[in-house]
């Protein structure tokens, strides 16, 4: 499965070692906070996940090998 770069960079942002928030992450890339949940949303269904699982997302990310923690 494939990510965008910016797909990529949010879920790193989300689930890696500075566990950010959807605020934060929109402050770091200086972009709306909706983005960040639309591309969060595209990870998600992406990876057949549905739902509020941030639990399913950061272990699809490891086992994925998007980030480690």
């Amino acid at each position: 499965m494939r990510l965008t770069d910016r797909q990529r960079e949010v879920l790193g942002l989300f689930v890696g070692k500075e566990a950010l928030s959807h605020k934060e992450i929109a402050n770091r890339l200086q972009i709306d906070i909706k983005t960040v949940g639309y591309h969060l949303g595209a990870i998600q269904r992406k990876a057949g996940i549905y739902g509020q699982h941030t639990v399913k997302l950061v272990r699809w990310a490891i086992e994925n090998g998007y980030t480690t923690l």
